[in-house]
């Protein structure tokens, strides 16, 4: 998964540019249809940065100073970076299926933040039964198992869904790759790419701006690929990717994350 902090600004940038590019394409051919689903977002680039590195020393302090003394604060720290680097992505791009797995981030985040801190405010205030540290990471491991399957499961009726809509093959051409840096786990750098398509439907020429970004399989510039595109609405496409092969590897793995923590709660190992 790309850089977080990379991804926010230059997808705010990247969309400011393509939104340029097709209101000057309009401008000199009216056929030109673009993509009106698309609006120029009006945010500030840097802000998104900050708030993770401050997550980021948020939770180092947080588990130093309360992974014995206090193990649920400390669950909690840990809980308000993953909600906060989530946060962050979506924020700065459309929510989709082929970022779906982003989203995790955020679910998880808050329930690592909710779950624990219900846990402290009743025992500070003596209402009901008190969770214990098991508890609270029983439920935690819980979700993260429930996510990792709805992350699984949600993007296969995605696809038979627009599999129904988008009847249409339509033969489109890559006429850009819009790229990004990301970074790998030893901190080296390198670009992403994400195709940008032209077609034409009862004699009205569409664009659409792919989401995913990817350094692999992607199409060279030039090249025709087939698409399937939604008749009663042109500018809606689907077209095949690996994505679906690896938000079933992504879930899975979240999945059994939450399968080992409960495993390790409920026989202490």
């Amino acid at each position: 998964m790309e850089n977080p902090i990379d991804q926010v600004t230059e997808a705010i940038r990247d969309e400011k540019e393509r939104i340029e590019e097709i209101k000057r394409r309009q401008a000199e051919d009216p056929t030109y249809g673009g993509n009106n689903h698309y609006q120029e977002p009006q945010r500030l680039d840097g802000v998104p940065g900050v708030l993770v590195l401050i997550s980021f020393v948020v939770m180092f302090l947080g588990l130093a100073i309360f992974a014995k003394s206090e193990p649920l604060i400390a669950v909690i720290c840990v809980g308000q970076l993953f909600f906060t680097i989530g946060a962050a992505v979506l924020y700065s791009q459309k929510l989709s299926w082929d970022n779906l797995p982003i989203t995790v981030f955020p679910l998880a985040g808050l329930g690592m933040i909710v779950i624990p801190a219900k846990a402290l405010y009743n025992k500070k205030h003596d209402l009901g039964p008190v969770m214990s540290t098991k508890t609270v990471g029983l439920l935690v491991g819980l979700l993260f198992f429930l996510i990792g399957l709805c992350v699984i499961v949600f993007p296969l009726i995605h696809r038979n869904v627009m599999l129904k809509k988008c009847t249409l093959k339509i033969d489109a051409t890559c006429t850009g790759l819009a790229s990004r840096h990301s970074r790998n786990k030893n901190g080296r750098a390198y670009r992403v790419f994400a195709p940008n398509w032209e077609y034409k439907v009862n004699g009205l020429t569409y664009e659409h701006q792919e989401s995913t970004y990817t350094n692999v399989g992607y199409p060279e510039i030039g090249s025709v690929h087939e698409i399937l595109v939604n008749p009663d609405d042109p500018v809606e496409i689907y077209r095949k990717t690996g994505t679906q092969a690896f938000l079933v590897v992504f879930g899975l793995i979240f999945a059994a994350m939450g399968g080992f923590l409960v495993f390790i709660m409920m026989f202490g190992i």
